[in-house]
């Protein structure tokens, strides 16, 4: 029988593969989608792939770190792996970017509101070629994409790449699937 601890992790990588689901469908739709549709996936699309990474996250922190995380900055997470584990990650990464970098199935949305008379930003998307640009520009992904409908006084600029965020999850996901005596966790196909 597994002890109390190691069920954890089952269980957000569970959870992980649910969010997943719903999140690759909506970011793989968003761009095929030629109405209103297409614009009402970017949101959800983008908190369900960031709180997957904050799972997958979390659940290999308790896998391996062997204590529980808290918060949700992908950042902060990544930070408390080992730097062998972070160096596994960034090295799967960089190979899953290059591979997948001009696949245009999953694209990258920015979205600006500004009130009146703000200056608009007008900076190109995020170059995501590094896991630490990648990790910056999503770093409050999840808490920020689920509250799209609150503009500050300032408003805001919120940015996601599906293509590299699914680059940095794959990659999270092979770090899982390397340890010993672990089932194999498979991320669904774009529908």
């Amino acid at each position: 029988m597994k002890k109390e601890v190691d069920q954890i992790p089952d269980l957000l990588f569970h959870m992980a593969q649910g969010f997943y689901d719903i999140a690759i469908n909506c970011a793989y739709n968003v761009s095929k989608d030629t109405d209103i549709t297409g614009f009402q996936r970017i949101a959800p699309g983008a908190v369900n792939m960031t709180f997957t990474a904050e799972l997958l996250l979390k659940g290999l922190i308790l896998l391996i770190e062997k204590k529980y995380p808290k918060g949700h900055s992908l950042k902060s997470l990544f930070e408390e792996l080992s730097e062998i584990v972070r160096k596994q990650i960034e090295k799967m990464y960089k190979d899953y970017y290059e591979k997948d970098r001009h696949n245009k199935d999953l694209g990258a949305f920015k979205i600006v509101v500004a009130k009146e008379n703000k200056e608009k930003d007008k900076k190109p998307h995020a170059d995501n070629d590094t896991l630490e640009q990648l990790l910056t520009t999503h770093d409050k992904g999840f808490e920020n994409w689920r509250y799209l409908h609150e503009i500050n006084h300032e408003g805001y600029t919120y940015e996601i790449d599906f293509n590299s965020l699914n680059c940095f999850i794959k990659a999270v996901v092979d770090t899982i699937n390397s340890q010993p005596n672990r089932q194999r966790l498979f991320l669904s196909k774009m529908t």
